[in-house]
């Protein structure tokens, strides 16, 4: 199962990072639809603070050529998505040493005023979206265009949402017996925080999931222990 590794600067209002990839994105066209780019609808992010120095940061699980992103805002509040910059790194810590890729410079020229689509490349693990201004971020949907940097064929790009697939660096121990009632340890990345969500098998065998960390693993990435 994939997992949505979206953090920000701060949570204000339970505008959860979770919900810049949730996949919803109907904007009340038919009528009497949804329109998931306003707030009442429970899918757009929301920082807490409004300082100029917002962010949110979507691990991308490795290492990726990013070629295009598109950022929805609220619908209520356009200027929102006026000015944010984007960036792409690989340190998670910080964005400044990161490559700007795109700013968004002129809103009012987009399909709608609450929508942003943008070349951004660069490659990185790491995609920020920073607030410069004295506002708050708010993210309705984020889609990331990008692709692995060596494909088999060079040229397979995905789009990056929340269904990515799960990335493993490596398994401890790297064999054993069918028997059962070992623990095997899985580092990697993109891992969903629930061990309910997770199959593991190893040939064909069952290994139940029991505990679960986006840290601490391998290569800077996270690790599930597994018991067969």
């Amino acid at each position: 199962a994939g997992a949505c590794l979206v953090t920000t600067s701060s949570v204000g209002y339970d505008g959860q990072p979770a919900r810049a990839l949730d996949g919803k994105v109907g904007s009340g066209d038919p009528p009497g639809s949804k329109d998931y780019q306003r707030w009442t609808e429970g899918s757009c992010t929301h920082t807490d603070l409004w300082d100029g120095k917002q962010w949110l940061r979507f691990d991308l699980g490795v290492r990726r050529q990013v070629a295009r992103v598109t950022l929805i805002g609220r619908a209520e509040e356009t200027h929102r998505i006026r000015s944010n910059t984007i960036y792409v790194g690989d340190n998670a810590e910080v964005y400044q040493n990161a490559t700007r890729c795109a700013y968004n410079y002129d809103y009012q020229h987009h399909l709608q005023w609450y929508t942003w689509e943008t070349e951004c490349v660069a490659e990185g693990r790491f995609l920020w979206v920073v607030q410069p201004d004295s506002d708050h971020l708010t993210v309705c949907e984020l889609r990331v265009t990008a692709r692995d940097p060596s494909p088999p064929n060079g040229t397979t790009y995905f789009v990056a949402r929340r269904d990515l697939a799960p990335v493993v660096s490596k398994v401890e121990p790297s064999r054993g017996t069918t028997a059962g009632g070992s623990d095997v340890t899985v580092h990697g990345s993109l891992f969903t925080s629930s061990p309910g969500a997770i199959n593991v098998s190893f040939g064909g065998f069952p290994c139940a999931v029991q505990t679960v960390s986006q840290t601490g693993g391998e290569g800077g990435g996270g690790f599930l222990v597994c018991r067969t």
